[in-house]
């Protein structure tokens, strides 16, 4: 493997070790230095909104006359919850970044 495998793996040991500081339920960010191109590239693992929701959909569940009461009443509606992130950014993390020799089922074994 590569420092891409091992950061995914060190990332899921201490989801078990510190589940209250990193973990599933969470967002994760890496960044991945090339040496050989001298770029910076970057994984946004942070929450998503469900796929399924339209804006057309919020406006049609959640009336409103302006944009700041669409605002207020989205902020506190069911579809502000949003999807955590962590697992796809490890899983981006590896496709992007890693050996290519590792699944991120093998790289997640204990």
């Amino acid at each position: 493997g590569n420092a891409a495998d091992a950061s995914v793996a060190v990332a899921a040991a201490l989801a078990v070790l510190e589940p209250c500081s990193t973990g599933l339920g969470g967002d994760a960010f890496a960044l991945h230095y090339d040496a050989s191109s001298k770029r910076v590239r970057a994984v946004n693992g942070s929450r998503r909104c469900p796929s399924e929701l339209t804006l057309k959909k919020l406006k049609r569940s959640l009336p409103s006359s302006s944009l700041s009461e669409l605002e207020s009443r989205f902020a506190t509606s069911v579809h502000s919850i949003t999807v955590p992130g962590a697992a796809r950014g490890w899983e981006d993390t590896l496709l992007k970044f890693g050996s290519g020799r590792l699944t991120l089922m093998q790289v997640l074994e204990p």
